[in-house]
């Protein structure tokens, strides 16, 4: 009796295990973009903007949907950038796209995803909302 507990015991540690390891990172997922600050000043983004959005798989990958409005006033999809991802500590994550690596430092607040850096010394946080 004792060995058949035991060996229950060892199924349900492993089991739970199992269960930790598939915790996905908090960026896994399809976020549409909502906002963009720059050096604290929001920029307006119009309805073309709104459509850009990121796919984020769970295995290290992304793309980058991306639209713009042309001179004639339309909203065109733009090539899709395809690129990596990786955590690579606390909130910090580097991005892989074209040989360029950057890292960026990721906010999570329950639905929505704050990206933040810095380019030609203007800050900019980038907000998402999670679909």
């Amino acid at each position: 009796m004792k060995k058949i507990i035991l060996i229950f015991s060892l199924i349900l540690m492993a089991s739970c295990s199992n269960n930790e390891e598939e915790i996905l990172d908090p960026f896994v997922g399809t976020w549409s973009y909502e906002k963009l600050i720059v050096n604290n000043i929001e920029k307006v983004l119009d309805d073309c903007d709104k459509k850009n959005k990121i796919i984020v798989n769970v295995n290290g990958t992304y793309i980058s949907e991306t639209y713009a409005t042309t001179n004639g006033g339309n909203c065109e999809k733009r090539d899709d950038a395809n690129g990596l991802w990786e955590n690579i500590r606390q909130l910090t994550y580097r991005f892989t796209f074209d040989n360029e690596v950057n890292d960026r430092q990721l906010v999570f607040e329950g639905n929505t995803l704050t990206i933040i850096g810095i380019e030609n010394g203007d800050t900019y946080e980038e907000i998402f909302l999670r679909n």
